[in-house]
């Protein structure tokens, strides 16, 4: 993920959650998430990092 952010040139906080609680804050059960703008872009896999590109530029 870090790769794909340094090549969009954007500035992100990155976050490991580990806490059960928050990720039932946003209505996730199982992992890996990604949650862009306080909402859940990705659950339960990890895109590809083309997908990951096409995920954040239309989040942001």
């Amino acid at each position: 993920m870090l790769n794909v952010i340094s090549k969009l040139s954007i500035s992100a906080i990155i976050t490991k959650v580990e806490d059960i609680v928050d990720f039932m804050s946003y209505g996730v059960l199982r992992t890996p998430a990604l949650v862009i703008n306080e909402k859940v872009a990705v659950s339960i896999r990890v895109p590809a990092a083309k997908e990951l590109k096409a995920i954040i530029r239309n989040r942001m």
